[in-house]
């Protein structure tokens, strides 16, 4: 340190300056290159894609438009017998005026399959609940003509 201090000030000025130069020269090498790189990759990723979706367009712009079709089945008229069958037993149907109350037992699995079929039907569930009753389960639901609404 005492050199350092009683040495000329136009050697210390050298010496800051070299050793200023080397860390800038580290700095650049370890953090400033990389990133520079970088970008110059991605700029040119960006360009072929901007060449690629130039080149798409004639393309889209020949091929006809068409708007996407839902294919809807056709809905089937409600019948609470249909719900009757060897895993699904019908318990009672009060009919209402803009639906009723259907209650049915049935196996835990039978139980969205039974909420598919009736979205195929013209009607749909208000309300419902699941009691269970024996092995089996006690759904009761609220339906809902679509014609009522």
């Amino acid at each position: 340190m005492q050199r350092w201090v009683e040495s000329r000030a136009s050697v210390r000025v050298i010496c800051w300056c070299v050793v200023s130069g080397v860390i800038a020269v580290v700095v650049w090498g370890l953090l400033v290159r990389p990133v520079g790189l970088k970008c110059k990759e991605l700029e040119a990723l960006s360009f072929r894609a901007r060449q690629l979706n130039a080149a798409l367009w004639p393309q889209a712009g020949r091929q006809p438009v068409a708007p996407a079709q839902r294919e809807t089945q056709p809905v089937q008229p409600f019948s609470p017998l249909d719900f009757q069958d060897k895993r699904t037993a019908l318990v009672h149907w009060k009919p209402q005026q803009n639906g009723g109350e259907l209650v049915l037992d049935a196996l835990w699995s039978d139980v969205p399959a039974l909420f598919s079929r009736l979205a195929q039907q013209a009607v749909s569930v208000r309300a419902f609940s699941l009691a269970p009753e024996g092995t089996r389960l006690r759904l009761s639901l609220q339906l809902e003509s679509d014609h009522a609404r």
